[in-house]
């Protein structure tokens, strides 16, 4: 799993996006994230710590572990 300071910093900037910049943004991973054959999915896939698998996925364990968080 990504280190504590890197996803500091990654939810610092997501703060800051617009709407339509965290859209396309959203896309732009999603895409990588499906696609194994995209040039960034092994990078991409280290860094969220293996597998992506939709089914195991959930809001309620990220929000839990992203309270304790403090953001600059």
């Amino acid at each position: 799993m990504a280190d504590l300071n890197h996803l500091k910093e990654w939810l610092y900037r997501r703060r800051t996006m617009t709407r339509q910049e965290m859209k396309r943004t959203e896309r732009w991973q999603l895409g990588i994230m499906i696609n194994r054959r995209h040039e960034e999915y092994h990078g991409t896939m280290t860094w969220l710590g293996g597998r992506f698998q939709p089914a195991l996925f959930s809001v309620e364990k990220v929000n839990r572990r992203l309270k304790p968080v403090r953001l600059p």
